[in-house]
Protein backbone atom coordinates (compact mmCIF):
# COMPACT_ATOMS: atom_id res chain seq x y z
CA UNK A 1 0.00 0.00 0.00
CA UNK A 2 1.64 3.57 -1.08
CA UNK A 3 1.93 5.51 1.71
CA UNK A 4 0.05 9.12 1.02
CA UNK A 5 1.95 12.43 0.43
CA UNK A 6 1.45 15.92 0.35
CA UNK A 7 3.80 18.49 -0.98
CA UNK A 8 4.16 21.66 1.33
CA UNK A 9 5.53 24.85 -0.23
CA UNK A 10 5.78 27.51 2.50
CA UNK A 11 5.89 31.42 1.61
CA UNK A 12 8.77 33.58 2.05
CA UNK A 13 7.10 35.11 4.78
CA UNK A 14 6.54 31.97 6.43
CA UNK A 15 10.61 30.81 4.90
CA UNK A 16 11.72 33.85 6.09
CA UNK A 17 11.92 32.85 10.02
CA UNK A 18 13.39 29.09 9.14
CA UNK A 19 17.25 29.46 8.95
CA UNK A 20 18.41 25.74 8.85
CA UNK A 21 16.83 22.81 7.06
CA UNK A 22 17.41 20.62 10.43
CA UNK A 23 15.26 23.20 12.42
CA UNK A 24 12.48 21.93 9.48
CA UNK A 25 13.54 17.99 9.90
CA UNK A 26 13.33 18.22 13.90
CA UNK A 27 10.19 19.57 14.29
CA UNK A 28 8.33 17.44 11.70
CA UNK A 29 10.03 14.48 13.11
CA UNK A 30 9.06 15.79 16.29
CA UNK A 31 5.22 15.91 14.77
CA UNK A 32 5.21 12.95 12.50
CA UNK A 33 7.62 10.35 14.20
CA UNK A 34 10.91 8.68 13.24
CA UNK A 35 11.76 7.04 9.61
CA UNK A 36 9.92 9.72 7.24
CA UNK A 37 11.46 11.00 4.83
CA UNK A 38 10.09 14.98 4.74
CA UNK A 39 12.37 15.54 1.25
CA UNK A 40 13.02 18.66 2.80
CA UNK A 41 14.63 21.53 0.43
CA UNK A 42 14.54 25.33 0.02
CA UNK A 43 14.70 26.73 -3.34
CA UNK A 44 13.55 30.53 -4.44
CA UNK A 45 13.13 32.08 -0.71
CA UNK A 46 10.67 28.52 -0.32
CA UNK A 47 10.87 25.37 2.14
CA UNK A 48 9.31 22.61 0.67
CA UNK A 49 8.65 19.75 2.43
CA UNK A 50 5.90 16.64 2.25
CA UNK A 51 4.00 15.66 4.98
CA UNK A 52 1.21 12.75 5.88
CA UNK A 53 -1.16 15.65 5.41
CA UNK A 54 -1.50 18.96 3.70
CA UNK A 55 -0.78 21.46 6.51
CA UNK A 56 -3.41 24.50 6.82
CA UNK A 57 -2.39 27.88 6.99
CA UNK A 58 -3.38 27.99 10.93
CA UNK A 59 -0.65 24.76 10.91
CA UNK A 60 2.08 26.93 8.77
CA UNK A 61 2.22 29.79 11.08
CA UNK A 62 2.39 27.27 14.32
CA UNK A 63 5.04 25.51 12.69
CA UNK A 64 7.30 28.32 12.10
CA UNK A 65 6.11 30.22 15.57
CA UNK A 66 7.58 26.74 17.23
CA UNK A 67 10.58 26.43 15.44
CA UNK A 68 11.49 30.30 15.85
CA UNK A 69 10.60 29.76 20.18
CA UNK A 70 12.94 26.91 19.83
CA UNK A 71 15.66 28.59 18.39
CA UNK A 72 15.19 31.38 20.34
CA UNK A 73 15.40 28.81 23.85
CA UNK A 74 18.64 27.64 22.77
CA UNK A 75 19.93 31.27 22.08
CA UNK A 76 19.30 31.98 25.89
CA UNK A 77 20.08 28.60 27.35
CA UNK A 78 23.88 29.31 25.32
CA UNK A 79 24.41 32.74 26.81
CA UNK A 80 23.45 31.33 30.14
CA UNK A 81 26.15 28.83 29.66
CA UNK A 82 28.50 31.23 28.48
CA UNK A 83 27.92 33.80 31.07
CA UNK A 84 28.06 31.19 34.15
Amino acid sequence: MATVEFENVLDPQYSRYINLREELEAYLTEKYGEGIDFKVFHESDRWSFVTPQKLTKKEVKTLTSDIMTKREKKEKEKQNEASS
